[in-house]
């Protein structure tokens, strides 16, 4: 899971100075970071906390008004959630319950599906290798609607939430509700593309539910970003 902080920050004569805080548990990480780099990190207890963020503020640190997450390859505290910088303005996300599992899922669901719909193989092999790296989501942006289709039809099989970019993110999956899927990718996608997507993957959707076990369907899709 990646850790989320609340930030502290004042400028000085030699750049940028920040205290990142963890924002939840009984032990609390925190990182002190000088110019993009970590000088020093501690764990602080719940109990202590107070002390710790009363002498910030005589220092003239200032907490930031949005949580951030660490980049630990820039040493910057960003509110852009690390799964989210490689896929900017996403599309539709899910939290899976294991990524390299359902990645491997996706790969399986896409295999064919990806180029029947006209996407190059070695576009499908960048998009899975990002997923891939993802610490805690599924994310599929406006890049195709294959892509947006596979993600959603994992996501509802398997009984995870799906988050849409969009109000009325359709609650059935996409191989049950397809009419409803056209309608709410029609603003990011020509409708003929979509029913081109939605054709190649019904075989590969077949192939998913067979190594599944069976779970819940149409977990809703109540909040949005």
């Amino acid at each position: 899971m990646v850790k989320v902080f609340n930030v502290y920050a004042r400028q000085t004569p030699n750049g940028l100075e920040q205290w990142g805080l963890e924002t939840s548990g009984a032990q609390r990480l925190a990182l002190h970071v000088k110019a993009g780099k970590v000088v020093n990190d501690r764990l602080i207890s719940l109990g202590a906390i107070g002390q710790h963020i009363g002498s910030w503020a005589r220092s003239g640190f200032k907490c930031s008004e949005v949580a951030c997450f660490f980049d630990e390859a820039t040493g910057v505290f960003d509110a852009t959630h690390p799964d989210f910088r490689a896929d900017p303005g996403y599309l539709v996300f899910s939290e899976p319950v294991d990524v390299e599992r359902a990645v491997a899922n996706l790969e399986t669901l896409l295999a064919r599906a990806a180029v029947q719909a006209g996407v190059p193989q070695d576009y499908l092999r960048k998009w899975l290798s990002r997923q891939d790296l993802h610490a805690q989501y599924l994310v599929a942006t406006a890049e195709h609607p294959v892509f947006a289709l596979a993600v959603s039809e994992q996501a509802i099989n398997s009984g995870w939430q799906l988050f849409g970019r969009y109000p009325g993110l359709p609650e059935r999956p996409p191989s049950a509700a397809p009419l409803e899927w056209v309608q709410w990718l029609s603003g990011s996608f020509a409708e003929p593309q979509i029913h081109e997507a939605q054709k190649a993957l019904g075989g590969g959707v077949a192939m998913l539910l067979a190594n599944q076990s069976p779970v819940a369907i149409g977990a809703p899709a109540s909040h949005y970003l």
